[in-house]
């Protein structure tokens, strides 16, 4: 693959050609999570990134407004806006599926309010999840707002020709994401370059994507698959690949990361192309895996997956601020272990993951050591 093979190297490419798109004359839109419509950005001529925290561990400045109980992601999000590092964006989006990424856009529109922070517009994609037609109704009616609001920064005449125009592009997107998703299922490629192909998914232009081509980067030779326990990475997205690469020094092999950063951010991409673009775009973020407020049975659906892809074992990771989903944890263990799974969680852990602390742990789980 003619991409960098770790998030932080397709951060900083995205980030790079962000600037040179906008000294150019282009227009930049950046997003937090999945949950937001790079459709509509893309439609109204402007180029989408999904904003990363990188390698931002302080939080100095944020601190001033912002409490604890926060996605550790989006609090580095955060401090990256107020020193100024996205100062080329021409607007930010950020979604109600997430719950620190909807918080954070009050903060950043009382800040913008006050002037204690130089932002550019901050825009909300208010689609609720509830599972009913009032619901899907007020999703479609909001998309068509937030439309109207992209279009006054981008491109004002843009109309249904470059929504169904976006919509192609968007299921191209899809296309090229189950490239890295099947490659892994036999371990063809590492686990940190899959999450790499899954951030850059959200962050790098179309072109760039398809004149790279599929992932390539092979862990085994002559096309053999590797032996070992199959291995499902669950709870908090992981921000780096250091967690892959404890499971893959033990013989194990990273199947699927059932977070927002893996598998979950690109799996439900595709839009129906039969529909009214802001209908079938509502749709698609209605459904929406990535998202902490969807209506699921997660316990049900990761089993499923589980025994789909024939996990062996399953290593749950989170957050300290990523309480909420610790609420699923228990039912999710019982349906993982009845479906003859052994489960380890990794509580309180950091950005970046800390190997040393969690090695010996790891490694005696993947052997099957420890529990």
């Amino acid at each position: 693959m003619n991409l960098p093979r770790d998030i932080e190297g397709v951060r900083l490419l995205a980030e790079k050609l962000a600037r040179e798109h906008v000294a150019a004359g282009g227009k930049v839109v950046g997003y937090v999570t999945p949950c937001v419509p790079a459709e509509l950005i893309e439609a109204a001529g402007m180029r989408s990134m999904m904003l990363s925290a990188g390698t931002e561990t302080s939080t100095a400045l944020g601190d001033r407004v912002m409490e604890d109980l926060f996605d550790t992601s989006v609090r580095g999000i955060f401090e990256r806006l107020l020193k100024g590092e996205f100062e080329y964006l021409s607007a930010i989006v950020l979604p109600r599926a997430n719950d620190s990424a909807h918080r954070l856009y009050y903060y950043l529109c009382e800040l913008k309010r006050t002037g204690e922070a130089k932002l550019p517009p901050v825009l909300l994609c208010d689609v609720v999840m509830t599972p009913d037609e009032a619901s899907r109704r007020y999703s479609i009616d909001a998309l068509g707002r937030l439309w109207e609001e992209l279009k006054a920064i981008g491109r004002r005449d843009a109309g249904d020709a470059e929504l169904r125009a976006a919509v192609v592009a968007q299921n191209r997107r899809a296309k090229w994401a189950m490239g890295p998703i099947i490659s892994r299922r036999v371990g063809s490629i590492p686990g940190e370059e899959a999450l790499a192909c899954f951030a850059a998914v959200h962050m790098l232009a179309l072109d760039r994507l398809e004149a790279a081509g599929p992932p390539k980067g092979a862990i085994v030779s002559a096309g053999e698959r590797p032996s070992g326990p199959r291995v499902m990475i669950c709870g908090s997205a992981q921000t780096d690949g250091h967690l892959h690469g404890i499971i893959e020094t033990a013989s194990g092999i990273v199947v699927m990361d059932y977070h927002s950063g893996g598998e979950l951010s690109v799996m439900r991409l595709s839009v129906d192309e039969a529909l009214a673009p802001l209908e079938a775009i509502a749709d698609r973020l209605r459904k929406e895996q990535a998202a902490s407020r969807r209506f699921a049975d997660v316990a049900g659906e990761t089993a499923t997956f589980a025994r789909a892809l024939r996990v062996d074992l399953a290593i749950f990771s989170y957050f300290p601020e990523e309480e909420a989903l610790t609420w699923d944890y228990p039912e999710q263990k019982a349906a993982l272990e009845a479906a003859g799974l052994r489960v380890l969680r990794l509580p309180e852990q950091t950005r970046p993951f800390d190997v040393a602390s969690n090695r010996a742990v790891v490694e005696a789980f993947v052997r099957g050591v420890g529990k």
